[in-house]
């Protein structure tokens, strides 16, 4: 289960931007603007974390995909590479 998000209207950011920014450091923070959430707000640290995460998710993916490939016989062996080169 996901934790309930910190919100903060974005009328109050210019005013209240180091405590805002200092939810930031605790969690994402979503501003909200006539109760719609217009940004959020992730410190670096999160932000480099989830992009990781989801760069090394996505190779996960490619491989399963490439495997799943192989397994029907959809591939390339050397030998068709080199006639290809050849001709």
């Amino acid at each position: 289960m996901q934790p309930i998000p910190q919100t903060a209207p974005i009328s109050n950011f210019r005013k209240y931007q180091e405590g805002i920014l200092a939810m930031m450091d605790r969690a994402p923070v979503v501003l909200m603007n006539r109760a719609t959430p217009r940004a959020v707000l992730v410190n670096p640290e999160t932000w480099n974390a989830t992009a990781e995460r989801l760069a090394y998710l996505e190779s996960i993916i490619a491989g399963d995909a490439a495997s799943a490939r192989i397994a029907s016989g959809d591939y390339h062996t050397v030998e068709d590479f080199e006639a290809a080169m050849s001709s």
